[in-house]
């Protein structure tokens, strides 16, 4: 009796001839009819090489990580600019121009405020966040973030998303802002390691960076005046301000909690996906021994 489904043909993107299809059929089915254990030990053995294949890949993994998360000045040399915005990007001595480089996906989120009903009400932070939509009016129960500027509904989130520093010089504006906002997240297509940040501004904002992995926050990275790199380059009002950012495992996405940057642009150089050639590998490895 021919195995089911082959009807005397060789099966679709198979190598090997369906005699030889035949022959494993009849063997298994042999051992099986045979002895059931044979068949329950068939069943194990490849259990078991699934599980070597998964710590394979788990011990590949963590044989990356091999430093920490840094956040550190991007050095004025390194940045290629002009009026209209960045222009190249020099890490480890090599220069990215704005074609290698990749943006993201931003999104501002708000606080919401609520009336704590003490006498006399006071508007609080009730903990909650939201999305501040692209394009709508500022939200009528926001909560501002103290020691921050008042919100500003025209500094939209996808600003942050493009090479252009349309405001380069001016006052013109062409940046995603933080001001009153607990933080905004940048999200890549392809994960990333080294991440360039550049805002606009006259002093230091200060705050927290965090890694996002799987929807998963990373642990705080201080952001310091130490992590800052003033330049010349005039932006509306102040000057163009950078740092990087280093991850030790790839990242889908950054949290800046920075209320009151002014985010110009966030952007990455895009990663060769090493991590995924292992995932994909050890798929390809599970399906042969299905």
């Amino acid at each position: 009796m021919i195995p089911p489904g082959l009807g005397g043909r060789t099966l679709p993107g198979k190598r090997f001839c369906k005699d030889k299809i035949i022959e494993q059929w009849i063997t298994e089915s042999f051992r099986c009819g045979l002895n059931k254990k044979s068949c329950d030990l068939i069943s194990e053995e490849r259990q078991m090489k699934r599980k070597i294949v998964a710590v394979f890949l788990v011990t590949c993994i963590s044989c990356i990580a091999v430093a920490a998360d840094t956040i550190a000045p991007l050095p004025v040399a390194d940045i290629g600019s002009d009026p209209s915005g960045l222009l190249s990007v020099k890490y480890n001595g090599t220069t990215y121009t704005t074609a290698q480089l990749a943006t993201g996906t931003t999104t501002r989120y708000y606080a919401i405020g609520m009336w704590d009903q003490s006498v006399p009400a006071v508007w609080v932070d009730s903990g909650a966040r939201a999305v501040w939509v692209e394009g709508t009016a500022t939200p009528l129960d926001i909560y501002q973030i103290p020691n921050s500027s008042t919100p500003k509904s025209n500094d939209y989130a996808s600003r942050a998303d493009n090479f252009a520093w349309a405001g380069n010089g001016s006052n013109a504006s062409d940046m995603s802002t933080m001001d009153a906002l607990p933080y905004m997240e940048t999200m890549f297509a392809n994960p990333a390691t080294v991440i360039f940040y550049f805002e606009r501004g006259t002093g230091y904002d200060l705050g927290n960076v965090y890694g996002i992995t799987g929807g998963v926050l990373g642990a705080p990275i201080a952001l310091t005046a130490a992590a800052w790199t003033p330049t010349a380059i005039a932006y509306s009002g102040g000057s163009v301000k950078a740092y990087s950012l280093t991850f030790d495992l790839p990242v889908n996405g950054v949290r800046f909690a920075v209320p009151g940057g002014d985010a110009l642009t966030v952007c990455t150089i895009p990663e060769p996906a090493t991590l995924s050639i292992l995932a994909i590998g050890g798929l390809l490895a599970l399906r042969r021994r299905k």
